[in-house]
């Protein structure tokens, strides 16, 4: 059984933990509304992905103002799982 021949003292413990620690989540304003969201996914306030293309937005209203209906695709783009 492997035993340490030293004591690990706090300062080396602690460097080797200084990773370990949970990153922040990216936020970016949306342009269309201007709320908080995350980066390459769907806002949840307007449902837009980009300022051109409505993903959940209402069919007539982006049918009216594009000249085409919404892609209907899921709240995340990604992969697509098989």
């Amino acid at each position: 059984m492997a035993v340490p021949k030293k004591k690990v003292s706090k300062s080396r413990r602690n460097m080797r933990r200084a990773h370990h620690a949970i990153p922040s989540m990216a936020h970016v304003e949306c342009k269309n509304c201007g709320e908080l969201k995350r980066p390459h996914m769907v806002c949840s306030h307007c449902g837009y992905y980009r300022e051109d293309m409505p993903v959940l937005a209402d069919s007539a209203s982006a049918e009216k103002k594009f000249g085409r209906r919404p892609i209907s695709r899921p709240a995340t783009v990604g992969r697509v799982s098989r």
